[in-house]
């Protein structure tokens, strides 16, 4: 099967802005527009390089970004990700992970038994899965990965899409690389869940600039569907960032500076932001309870499909 073009047949004409939103790193300042012909929501204005948004400690270089209990819970986390992408396959195959951070998914992954692949986007950014891991990690762009049209039988779009000015040029060239019957598994925070609806600019996943696509279900799947893929299962349900999601959110709503609590969870050399004293004794105070009352809440949400990310598993046409 060739792969459909998947320009987006929308050129925004009736776009508008939603909101003003502030970059936690830079203190930078751009627009959340919505346009209401196609729904799509953008970053406003996309700047000319991105490079100076993800400075180099965003990464974590060669040392672990989280302190060992969230890598663990990040690593169980994977493992029954990774078993669920085996079985809706039938079995090992070969997978690419575009953008797959520090390669915890491919690992996971390979444990299943794949022959594992992965793309990021700076030397720095592929550092830890190569040099701890061991994986074989793609620096550079996509575009220039070396993986042939149909060699695939699984990729994964993990919370990357939303990082591309035309997403719909990288999905394009994935499911290309999928054999007939392969499968996709793309995920993105939702614009449209409850959460981001009520914390708006304060909202932990809007992360702009480096989000500049805010995907609802909605506008995500008719994307993914303008590939050809077909879609087979969803799911509103994240544990690695369902509740810490909620909760970092309502400190950021509370006043605290933001992300201090999501700064405070990495180690020193991958945070990219300190705040002030206060704002990380506030976080530390009120997470405890805001966990407790957002539990709850976000096991809901899940269930319901309404909880702050979606996730897509599809497949290629036979």
């Amino acid at each position: 099967m060739t792969a459909i073009a998947v320009e987006h047949p929308c050129r925004h004409p009736n776009e508008r802005t939603l909101f003003p939103a502030l970059d936690y790193i830079t203190r930078e300042r751009f627009d959340v527009r919505r346009c209401d012909t196609c729904g799509l929501v953008r970053t406003h204005p996309v700047p000319d390089s991105l490079d100076r948004f993800y400075p180099s400690g965003y990464y974590g270089a060669t040392e672990d970004r989280y302190g060992p209990l969230a890598t663990r819970f990040l690593s169980m986390v994977h493992g029954a990700r990774a078993r669920r992408i085996t079985a809706l396959n039938d079995g090992a195959g070969t997978v690419v992970d575009v953008g797959c951070g520090p390669g915890l998914l491919l690992d996971a992954l390979r444990r299943c038994g794949w022959t594992v692949r992965g793309i990021e986007r700076t030397e720095d950014a592929a550092a830890f899965a190569r040099e701890r891991l061991g994986l074989d990690v793609h620096a550079g762009d996509w575009r220039a990965s070396p993986i042939a049209a149909g060699e695939l039988d699984a990729v994964i779009l993990w919370h990357v899409l939303e990082h591309l000015a035309a997403p719909e040029e990288c999905l394009d060239w994935a499911v290309e690389r999928l054999k007939p019957g392969g499968v996709a598994v793309i995920a993105s925070p939702d614009f449209g869940s409850l959460e981001a609806r009520w914390t708006r600019d304060r909202w932990f996943h809007l992360d702009v600039p480096r989000h500049l696509i805010h995907f609802t279900h909605d506008t995500l799947a008719a994307v993914v569907r303008r590939t050809g893929l077909d879609i087979v299962a969803t799911s509103g349900v994240a544990p690695e960032y369902d509740l810490f999601s909620l909760v970092q959110s309502t400190l950021n709503c509370a006043g605290v500076s933001p992300n201090t609590l999501f700064t405070m969870t990495r180690r020193a050399g991958a945070r990219v932001v300190d705040g002030s004293a206060l704002d990380r004794v506030a976080s530390v105070l009120l997470a405890g309870p805001l966990a407790a009352l957002g539990l709850p809440l976000t096991m809901v949400a899940g269930m319901a499909g309404a909880g702050a990310t979606v996730t897509l598993y599809c497949r290629k046409p036979r």
